[in-house]
């Protein structure tokens, strides 16, 4: 359903009724900024909107949907989140009035729906948006899973085995030298299938399920390898698990400076999806 999120895009949009017949057939919802300040209507212009939703009443034309959007949605208790509640109660006061009962208020986002009795969700909103945990993912500091098991699990063949001394250089730019005698596992995968080049040793806490053990990365990831550590019972042709069970998901997106979400979108193209 299209959603218009500006008074710009709104005003446009109403001028075409009942001119345009296309806009009587459009299925449309209204966003409001409560204070996240990406998209959304201003409110300051709540109050023209409702005159126009009070004209548009008239001739049976309603919106499907009434939104906003949290910015810090794992914690119902912080400054910005009590703003946006009572700036989001105030709208629900002022539309619902004119609105018929059909139209869902909504503004609750994976965390917000799973932190819901945190948020008083009852009886404010009918819908909930889940994004990050449509993939099994439970919001950043949530304190147990709820019941989400990932959806995703990326893996990466073992293509070449080598045992090295200590002292010996892994990859480009030599930046990594073996502590000791270490085994190692270069597997079929690199940046250019989407995974992160901040993984690189000898800094990075990411970590691969290689042999039933979590191995860390061995020098930088090139596009279309790296290496991994390797115990003695790995063999060529075994897989690795960089995403999936086993795999912190938050831990491993830290490694690379960013969330999970950015990880479990930057897969390109070329990885190949096996859907079960």
């Amino acid at each position: 359903t299209p959603v218009i999120g500006s008074i710009e895009d709104w005003r446009s949009f109403h001028s075409g009724f009942p001119r345009k017949s296309w806009s009587l057939r459009i299925p449309f919802e209204l966003k409001f900024n409560t204070g996240m300040n990406r998209l959304g209507i201003g409110l300051e212009h709540v109050h023209e909107v409702r005159a126009d939703l009070i004209e548009l009443a008239r001739r049976g034309v309603f919106p499907k949907g009434i939104l906003s959007h949290l910015a810090v949605g794992e914690d119902a208790g912080h400054g910005c989140s009590r703003q946006q509640r009572r700036r989001f109660e105030h709208l629900v006061s002022l539309l619902s009035g004119v609105l018929p009962d059909s139209v869902d208020f909504h503004l609750a986002n994976s965390a917000a729906s799973l932190g819901a009795r945190q948020w008083k969700l009852a009886g404010l909103t009918r819908r909930v948006r889940p994004g990050l945990s449509l993939y099994g993912v439970p919001p950043q500091g949530a304190e147990k899973s709820h019941g989400l098991r990932p959806v995703l699990t990326l893996e990466a063949p073992v293509i070449l085995l080598r045992d090295l001394g200590p002292r010996e250089p892994v990859g480009y730019g030599a930046r990594y030298r073996t502590r000791g005698r270490e085994r190692i596992a270069v597997l079929g995968i690199g940046y250019g299938d989407g995974i992160h080049r901040a993984w690189s040793a000898p800094k990075s806490m990411a970590r691969v399920l290689l042999g039933g053990k979590l191995q860390p990365f061995l020098g930088p990831i090139s596009m279309d390898m790296c290496a991994v550590g390797a115990s003695e019972k790995v063999r060529r042709g075994d897989w690795a698990r960089l995403w999936g069970d086993g795999i912190d998901p938050h831990a491993q997106a830290a490694a690379a400076g960013t969330i999970p979400y950015e990880i479990l979108t930057s897969l390109t193209r070329r990885v190949q999806r096996i859907y079960v």
